[in-house]
């Protein structure tokens, strides 16, 4: 046996499927469950050739799209739902007894509330004539008002013929969740998700698991093992790979007059840690928290010179690298060069012993340092020499300007 649920041509049967669990609104073209298999798929219709599901937040909410709704109407649709519910005492009522309040004839009546249950607003019972007030519907009043916070996290999967765009676990509640190239967690604070291989997992309350990339301000990260945890609004990451970074060049300005952002040519590697995207009270951004975002690093990361541009990669990164420790980086949407600060310590395959310095930007825009040694010298090759003046590091190698004895 099987059930297959799908929208048809009448409007309230396109209204999305709601999810407690995830907590998300879920539009797609077909729902398919063999009754004796524990998997449910989201995807397209017999004969077609594609599928479109999309999903959105709870406390999805576009001050845009909000005032869309006004358009056409002498009063916005969510506003006078809203106070008609006020007035009755409930959030149940007859379309008759709304048409009537509102001096509208049935059918046009009926024909807007249909719409506000195809965007998840309202639940309307064609059989009874009956309307419920969904809670989303006053969320997004007050969201206009500035009076609750709001995301916007809202996500689409487009898939070809016989594809799936989604399936659900019935034994986990978790949803697997295929096609998805890009996910924007947050607008103020420049977080942005993009799933490698396009796949994410979706747990409960918004959770999201994937590996991929993440945009933060002017940082991004590459790795696997990542989470986002909605209640804390935070993005974990388990295995970074990389980290890239850019800078604000005050040496080359934009056709608005900005200045030009350019990456860093070093990458942090080898990283574990957490990037909280601004306080979990403020999703929406409508506090100006200038320290956010931070990345909290939990564990040591490392600086590699082993690129084939520098001297053909022959700093091999297995005994060649700067080691830094844990460290919090602040405001990853706005820092200056002088910012890009990193202390640790540095390994030279016996070059020299392990000595503790600073990364900085370089002339090259890599980072490095310029290590000035004490008046008595540094041992050289396990004290076969000694080496005086200064060590420098940057993208064009380990170099030494003085003198060795």
């Amino acid at each position: 046996k099987q059930l297959r649920l799908s929208p048809t041509d009448q409007l309230v049967t396109q209204s999305p499927l709601y999810s407690s669990f995830h907590r998300l609104s879920m539009h797609f073209d077909e729902l398919t469950w063999k009754v004796d298999s524990d998997k449910m798929v989201f995807g397209s219709f017999r004969g077609s050739t594609s599928a479109r599901a999309s999903f959105e937040s709870d406390n999805y909410f576009d001050i845009e799209e909000f005032d869309k709704r006004m358009e056409r109407e002498n009063e916005h649709p969510l506003l006078a739902v809203a106070n008609f519910t006020e007035k009755i005492g409930s959030r149940t009522f007859q379309v008759a007894d709304y048409a009537h309040y509102l001096g509208y004839s049935y059918d046009q009546v009926s024909h807007l509330l249909m719409y506000l249950a195809v965007e998840g607003f309202i639940q309307y019972d064609l059989g009874r004539a009956r309307i419920t007030v969904m809670q989303k519907l006053y969320d997004q009043i007050l969201a206009r008002g500035a009076r609750r916070d709001y995301d916007v996290i809202r996500f689409s999967s487009v898939v070809g013929k016989d594809r799936a765009n989604a399936v659900l676990d019935l034994n986990s509640s978790e949803l697997d969740v295929y096609s998805v190239s890009h996910i924007s967690v947050s607008d103020s604070q420049n977080v942005n998700i993009e799933p490698r291989g396009r796949f994410i997992k979706l747990g409960r309350n918004r959770s999201i698991y994937f590996d991929g990339k993440v945009d933060v301000g002017m940082f991004t990260f590459m790795g696997r093992g990542m989470s986002f945890n909605y209640e804390t609004y935070s993005i974990d990451l388990k295995e970074v790979d990389s980290a890239s970074m850019r800078f604000q060049n005050d040496k080359k300005l934009t056709m608005e007059g900005k200045r030009e952002r350019e990456h860093v040519h070093s990458y942090l590697q080898v990283m574990t840690g957490r990037v909280h995207i601004d306080k979990p009270d403020n999703k929406s951004g409508q506090v100006k928290n200038p320290e956010y975002p931070i990345f909290e690093s939990t564990k040591p990361s490392f600086v590699y010179y082993d690129g084939r541009d520098i001297y053909n990669g022959v700093y091999k990164r297995k005994n060649f690298y700067f080691e830094i420790p844990p460290f919090i980086f602040k405001n990853l949407n706005n820092f200056e060069p002088e910012d890009l600060v990193f202390g640790g310590t540095m390994y030279t395959d016996d070059i020299f012993a392990p000595f503790q310095d600073t990364l900085r930007l370089r002339e090259d825009a890599s980072l490095g340092f310029v290590h000035v040694t004490p008046a008595e010298g540094m041992a050289i090759y396990a004290g076969k020499g000694r080496f005086f003046n200064n060590i420098d590091l940057s993208n064009a190698g380990l170099r030494g300007d003085g003198k060795i004895e």
